[in-house]
């Protein structure tokens, strides 16, 4: 139940983006014979072509895409601190990239085509919160530094736009404080084509992305080839993959568990009520209604629910410090999950012994008394 709950509050928490009907795919142009401004006209040319295709919501292109586990950090400090450093994650995006990805506009513009170069940018919002607290980011400057030293990023912006926070590395961590560039020449010349940019396209369907992809390819780079075609929302899933095979696991043994229960329950009580046949006899001859042997046997499971379940608690409050760092919103002493747990349990239980109950209630005293 814990690790159910916590694959489920991962799925529908809101990391600051939408994936449905978002396509990725990496451009592949290192072979091409251009320099990093004709390759940074190509990826916008692409995507005015692509925004022009059937089916084709939106377009744009980006360096990290969410949830990779990846995430570059910057030493950034506003122009009115320039004694005061922060780490920050950046990335470079195109022109219509948080339209595009569903990430909400709190104020300003995001990048228009007009924005080439990495004299502007957009804060998200703990961003702004961290570069200027108590006051408005719009209209600021910034300057940044990569925090690598192989990364040759040093820029000064001015900020132009705000958005809200959105998960790049994982689903579980705060959405980390991002400064976001324009993705133009100054990107391509940094990666050195090392680094191909990854076209983003909402569309209707996973199938008019990829036509509309292929055929923007054909007219600009035919030469050169297609990667992997990969759903946002399948990316999403795959940052999930620990915890949905824990789930799935954890799901599973305690599918056989309970299985496990309710054969161990039924096998005990059917044998109980052949050895306590006579008694029930006498039971029943003496004025013993069938609803109280019903009670009596229903009785006998509950008590071995109950047992089982006390003990079953106090192992799971030993592991609690083990579990706590797999679980997400949710506390491994959750009393609901656990009541839940209980429920299923009994309810188990009591269709394990309905059967025995019911062959105790049926029985003829006559025929009881015989067989004593």
């Amino acid at each position: 139940g814990l690790f159910s709950q916590t694959l489920l509050r991962l799925r529908s928490g809101n990391p600051g983006f939408q994936a449905a009907h978002v396509m990725e795919v990496c451009a592949q142009f290192q072979s091409l014979k251009k320099s990093p401004a004709e390759v940074s006209a190509l990826y916008r040319a692409m995507t005015e072509d692509l925004r022009a295709r059937p089916g084709v919501q939106a377009a744009t292109y980006t360096w990290v895409t969410p949830l990779t586990d990846f995430a570059a950090k910057a030493i950034v400090h506003s122009a009115a601190e320039a004694h005061l450093d922060h780490s920050i994650d950046y990335n470079d995006v195109g022109d219509g990239y948080f339209s595009t990805m569903g990430t909400r506009l709190l104020a300003g513009r995001e990048f228009t085509a007009d924005d080439h170069d990495r004299s502007t940018c957009v804060l998200n919002e703990s961003a702004a919160h961290t570069l200027f607290p108590g006051g408005s980011a719009l209209g600021e400057t910034v300057m940044a530094k990569a925090k690598e030293d192989q990364d040759p990023l040093k820029a000064t912006c001015r900020i132009v736009g705000l958005v809200e926070d959105a998960h790049y590395a994982n689903l579980r961590d705060p959405a980390p404080p991002t400064l976001y560039f324009p993705a133009g020449t100054a990107k391509i010349t940094d990666s050195d084509y090392t680094t191909n940019l990854v076209f983003l396209i909402r569309s209707h369907t996973d199938a008019e992305a990829i036509a509309a992809y292929r055929a923007t390819l054909a007219r600009y780079a035919p030469d050169t080839g297609v990667m992997t075609f990969l759903p946002v929302r399948d990316q999403v899933d795959q940052s999930l993959g620990s915890e949905r095979l824990i789930a799935i696991l954890t799901n599973v043994f305690a599918a056989i568990a309970l299985l496990l229960s309710a054969i161990g329950i039924f096998g005990l009580l059917a044998l109980r009520v052949q050895e306590r046949i006579p008694e029930f006899g006498v039971r029943i001859a003496v004025g013993a209604t069938r609803s109280h042997l019903l009670r009596m046997i229903l009785g006998d499971a509950l008590r071995m629910v109950l047992v089982g379940s006390v003990c079953g608690l106090a192992l799971t409050a030993l592991v609690f410090t083990f579990i706590r760092r797999f679980l997400y919103g949710t506390s491994p002493a959750d009393l609901r999950i656990a009541l839940t747990s209980l429920a299923v349990l009994i309810a188990v239980a009591l269709v394990a012994a309905a059967l025995p109950a019911y062959r105790a209630a049926a029985l003829d005293p006559m025929q009881a008394l015989r067989s004593e």
